[in-house]
């Protein structure tokens, strides 16, 4: 959503159009969390997994170290892409106008790289939960306690429909993104195109507290406690 406020002010308020370097600070907090989003999707889909093939053997880790780890796995790669990023936005292409959409920093080989990182991350997350469903559906280990696999199937009932929402989303905007490109159109209207297409990626991202709201009666307790009070 910041990626959004960022084009409106400028586009709004602004010459509409501004020097490449300077989108590249604008949108550096928005570009560098939705990077690290799609790694930290992958990160919990993993961790996940991992909890149902080896329950115990996750009760046994250090749980601070274990979370930091993946913490850092994914800040470290939402650091990487805006390095991969940087040379493009401030030194090889720094004086290109643009009206400072997110999609303005990713250019030439750079950007198909990183986009092809993306899709790699959000297919990987996808196939993990297609692991863990039948893995719960169908799981005969004795040794995990009834209420460790129904805890987890309501987390993961949850999980699941937040990634598919924003997996979704992202796939939808990515391949009509694709399609926009092959099109005749004019830089205006792929730059309204999109825009709009934007649309699908913001829903899925605004949606997460409401389907882990309905979803998951877990998320539902802490919601009405701590932000509802009841």
């Amino acid at each position: 959503m910041c990626t959004n406020f960022v084009t409106f002010a400028v586009v709004f308020f602004g010459p509409m159009f501004i020097e490449l370097r300077h989108c590249f600070w604008l949108q550096f907090v928005p570009t560098f969390f939705v990077n690290l989003l799609l790694n930290a999707m992958l990160s919990v889909g993993i961790e996940r997994l991992i909890g149902v093939l080896a329950p115990f053997w996750v009760n046994t880790l250090n749980s601070t170290v274990y979370i930091s780890t993946l913490i850092s796995l994914c800040f470290a790669y939402a650091l990487y892409a805006m390095v991969r990023l940087f040379p493009i936005s401030l030194i090889e292409n720094a004086q290109m106008l643009v009206p400072c959409v997110m999609n303005d920093l990713y250019q030439g080989e750079v950007a198909l790289e990183l986009f092809r990182n993306c899709m790699v991350f959000t297919g990987l997350t996808i196939l993990c939960y297609a692991i863990i469903w039948p893995m719960l559906r169908f799981k005969t280990n004795k040794n995990m306690a009834k209420y460790q696999i129904d805890y987890t199937k309501r987390i993961f009932k949850s999980l699941l429909v937040n990634v598919l929402f924003m997996s979704t989303g992202y796939f939808l905007n990515a391949g009509f993104l694709i399609l926009l490109r092959k099109l005749s159109l004019s830089q205006v209207q792929i730059v309204f195109g999109t825009y709009i297409l934007g649309i699908f990626t913001c829903i899925s991202a605004i949606s997460n507290p409401l389907t882990l709201y309905l979803f998951s009666s877990d998320y539902r307790i802490a919601f009405n406690e701590h932000l509802f009070k009841r």
